[in-house]
């Protein structure tokens, strides 16, 4: 066993054995400093090269051949178009705790697991589908978080904005463009980006999630450096991102963050491997419901410029989520919330 591993498991074992009076029940800011997260970091210097080189200029161009060259790079990528995603998840840290410990975790109303609905609002196709998207939402009784970038092909109105966070609905930041390779351009670079994009809003937006998931120390101490509650670009359920093996909201210590690490996202079934939609739903849905015996967060990612022309496939997502009487659903910040709300509970006995 490796020493970042065998360092992670001893800080579970800790945390369990400082919580046995708690009817064994993890609390998830607990685990604080769990390195282990932190080797999905280790990017290749060629992808960070190509990441900083074409980020930029792919976003200038028309989203049709945007599309056609980012799946070109998908399929140099993954040449055989073969799911990126496992038929049965396995986590070896959450294996761990369900194994040797018995340890449930906590989340509101006494749910055995989560499952919290995100969308990144890629491109312009996207953006014109987000109100269609919130009036689905709403009459499947789901409340979910919308990633916005500010700056992009399509125009951010702040009415649609305020509608949005109105109804319930959560707004996070994707950033100012859709850039590849945001998180290697530099602490103080992604720093002014930010700002940016916080002075269009107009509000300190509680998460972000990276474009196309780049991740650096340097976003995250940027993200810090700008007060930002979570960050959710960290990987639990892909093969082409390496997974903190860990798949609940938790604290990363070196940063005044928590991680909700994506669990799966809808272009790992449409663009890497070209699956039906009938074919899609079914793996989909088994894999978040295989969630539950981890007391798991299955955090997923449905983008709106895919979903809008798979009908068949998000209403049956959607249907799968409202219908999970076991799971709590609702945006991130509300399960986040939760969790600093017990902290501060606790610390005040």
């Amino acid at each position: 066993m490796d020493k970042i591993t065998q360092y992670a498991l001893d800080q579970i074992s800790l945390v369990i054995k400082n919580n046995e009076r708690v009817e064994k029940k993890l609390e998830l800011l607990d685990p604080a400093l769990f390195l282990a997260s932190l080797n999905q970091i280790r990017n290749s210097r060629l992808q960070r090269v190509m990441r900083r080189l074409l980020g930029i200029p792919l976003e200038k161009i028309p989203v049709s051949l945007r599309t056609f060259l980012t799946d070109l790079l998908k399929k140099a990528r993954n040449p055989k178009k073969e799911l990126p995603v496992p038929s049965e998840i396995s986590f070896k840290y959450g294996d761990f705790l369900i194994k040797e410990c018995h340890a449930g975790i906590l989340y509101p109303e006494n749910k055995k697991y989560y499952i919290g609905v995100t969308h990144d609002v890629d491109n312009r196709i996207g953006y014109r589908y987000v109100p269609e998207m919130i009036n689905v939402l709403k009459k499947n009784r789901i409340k979910s978080t919308i990633n916005f970038l500010t700056h992009s092909s399509y125009k951010l109105e702040k009415s649609l904005v305020e509608d949005i966070r109105k109804e319930g609905f959560e707004v996070g930041l994707h950033g100012d463009i859709h850039d590849m390779g945001l998180a290697f351009r530099g602490r103080r670079a992604i720093r002014r980006r930010l700002e940016r994009s916080l002075d269009y809003l107009g509000f300190q937006p509680f998460g972000f999630r990276s474009p196309s998931l780049s991740l650096s120390y340097d976003l995250l101490g940027a993200l810090d450096d700008l007060h930002f509650t979570y960050d959710s670009t960290f990987q639990t359920g892909s093969s082409l991102y390496r997974s903190t093996e860990y798949p609940y909201i938790y604290k990363l210590d070196q940063y005044n963050l928590f991680e909700a690490p994506l669990f799966i996202q809808d272009d790992y079934f449409f663009r890497e491997s070209r699956l039906s939609e009938k074919e899609s739903l079914k793996i989909f849905t088994d894999l978040i419901g295989q969630m539950k015996k981890y007391s798991g967060a299955a955090i997923i990612n449905l983008h709106p410029h895919i979903v809008r022309f798979r009908k068949y496939f998000f209403s049956g997502v959607l249907e799968f989520v409202s219908g999970e009487k076991d799971a709590f659903s609702g945006p991130l910040y509300t399960l986040i919330r939760f969790y600093q709300e017990r902290r501060k509970a606790r610390e005040a006995v």
